[in-house]
């Protein structure tokens, strides 16, 4: 991994002159001061390359699983001090690799191996497992037909999950757990209490990012459930596996609005996590929760309506379970500033707090960057997949 000066944005006077692996840490820290969790992701090998165009190295590019692990060495060494990162997603859609299929390329074996070497590290992270595409699939899900997102993908599960060192970091809660105090604490413990199984992490967008068939059907979006149990869903109850969805928005607009009316009140009811795409409002595909100003979005607008709709799901400020991770410099004001009887956070904050939370990272799984969010994922008539190249920084 290079370790050059990073390009930061003009007026970010806390990156300048900063180098790649400690901008993280820069991030993280101003995130920690304001209740802010990180997931960090890996996402690309230099900021045009996918892996392998679609794995999780590349030997043409001089960079087999070896370096992976040394990379994420260098990132575990330099984050894992920070109490407020709490995760690791260890590949960004690996779409052309493989789950359970007994193949080289078969993915759940490599995030076994990542994800033990990553825990070997930082034994507090919990470890976040992406699904794969529909080429070469897995066993009972390789039909380019059937309308899998990259990273949703998980059906291999079934005859191949994933098991790590320390199963329980196989985990993500959607809600933290207040039954004790929460402090900053040493590189082998985790800040937080969560709930114990295994999860995996989809990727899943509506028709606003591309028009799969079933966004199609008459009886639209009730046959939604139907869709998901069949990709991702089943996993809840058919394996005991927590679903925690790394990726889903859209420019909630005609039938995307009408997928995600859906979408939010059942993940909800199911008990999902989930990461909201985007933040940032350069995504053309998605749009994101702020105007391209950046500005507090007004009512009536789309990035209104997309807060109002996700204020609906269960949030948790983390300062409210963990007085001891608020600076010590804010606590006395803060205390004093908190209103008796009110919630420490508000529907919009709670929304933005899940939002920023990828970021903040930077590279974290929601990556900063102009253009199009999801022509990598969109399948074309010949089955294959057009990838488009996108900017930002590059990944871990």
């Amino acid at each position: 991994m290079k370790n050059d000066i990073v390009e930061a944005p003009h007026g970010a006077q806390l990156l300048f002159q900063t180098r790649y692996v400690e901008m993280f840490g820069v991030l993280a820290s101003e995130a920690a001061r304001r209740g802010i969790l990180v997931m960090i992701a890996c996402h690309r090998i230099n900021k045009d390359a996918w892996p392998g165009k679609g794995l999780w190295y590349d030997e043409a590019l001089n960079f087999p699983e070896k370096r992976v692990m040394e990379s994420w060495s260098k990132i575990a060494g330099h984050l894992c001090e920070h109490w407020n990162v709490f995760a690791a997603d260890l590949q960004n859609e690996p779409h052309a690799s493989s789950w359970g299929k007994g193949l080289a390329s078969d993915w759940n074996k490599a995030a076994e191996r990542i994800g033990d070497h990553v825990l070997g590290l930082c034994p507090r992270w919990l470890i976040m497992v992406e699904g794969v595409g529909f080429t070469p699939g897995a066993p009972g899900a390789d039909d380019p037909g059937a309308g899998y997102w990259w990273g949703e993908n998980i059906v291999g599960a079934k005859v191949a999950p994933v098991r790590l060192r320390d199963q329980s970091k196989l985990v993500c809660a959607p809600m933290l757990k207040a039954q004790r105090p929460c402090v900053p604490l040493p590189r082998n413990t985790s800040c937080m209490r969560v709930l114990r199984g295994v999860a995996d992490s989809p990727h899943v967008y509506g028709p606003s990012v591309y028009m799969q068939h079933y966004f199609e059907a008459p009886n639209f979006p009730d046959n939604m459930p139907a869709v998901w149990n069949d990709h991702f869903a089943f996993a809840q109850e058919e394996l005991g596996i927590s679903i925690v969805i790394g990726e889903i928005g859209g420019d909630y607009s005609g039938d995307d609005r009408l997928w995600q009316d859906w979408a939010i009140p059942y993940v909800k009811k199911r008990g999902f996590g989930i990461f909201y795409f985007a933040l940032n409002p350069d995504s053309e595909d998605t749009g994101g929760l702020v105007p391209k100003d950046w500005s507090v979005p007004k009512e009536g607008s789309p990035e209104f309506d997309k807060l109002k709709a996700l204020s609906e799901l269960p949030s948790t400020n983390v300062f409210s379970i963990c007085a001891a991770c608020r600076p010590s410099s804010e606590q006395n004001s803060a205390q004093a500033s908190k209103p008796a009887g009110k919630p420490l956070i508000g529907a919009v904050d709670a929304v933005l707090l899940a939002a920023v939370l990828l970021v903040v990272s930077a590279a974290g799984l929601m990556r900063l960057r102009k253009g199009r969010r999801r022509a990598a994922t969109v399948p074309t008539s010949d089955g294959t997949e057009e990838e488009e190249e996108e900017g930002g920084v590059p990944q871990p």
